[in-house]
């Protein structure tokens, strides 16, 4: 949280209108680039948390070779909207308590199901573990 806490929420255009993330960003592990956009990777140390998931992922899902983790850092009105990373989609809720995991892994998991971070009360962090080849 200390680290992406730093960061400027990322500016982007949409429609030709710049817009303001609402979240902070941070990733771990490589450079992360989606929609135009460059998430930097850190620089420093693997923080001890990120590098718990990531060995916690190598162990239970060999089969994902995780490798690089996008740090979400949501205040109490930030939110990301309901998403899906391709085109359809399948609507299925699923609520998650605080300190919870979710693992959306396959090739047709995000293809299919719509995602998102409603706003809150507090300060919340989510933590994407990823595969980059």
């Amino acid at each position: 949280v200390e680290i992406v806490s730093k960061e400027e929420k990322i500016k982007f255009k949409m429609f030709s209108r710049e817009c303001t993330m609402h979240r902070k960003q941070k990733m771990f592990g490589q450079d992360y680039k989606f929609s135009g956009i460059t998430v930097k990777k850190h620089k420093g140390e693997m923080p001890a948390l990120i590098q718990k998931c990531v060995e916690f992922s190598q162990k239970n899902y060999p089969e994902l070779e995780a490798n690089a983790i996008l740090a979400n850092l949501y205040g109490p009105s930030d939110y990301i909207s309901p998403h899906r990373d391709d085109k359809g989609y399948v609507k299925h809720e699923q609520i998650l308590e605080a300190g919870s995991a979710y693992v959306m892994q396959g090739k047709e998991f995000q293809k299919v199901l719509t995602h998102e971070v409603g706003k809150g009360s507090g300060i919340r962090l989510s933590l994407t573990i990823r595969e980059f080849k």
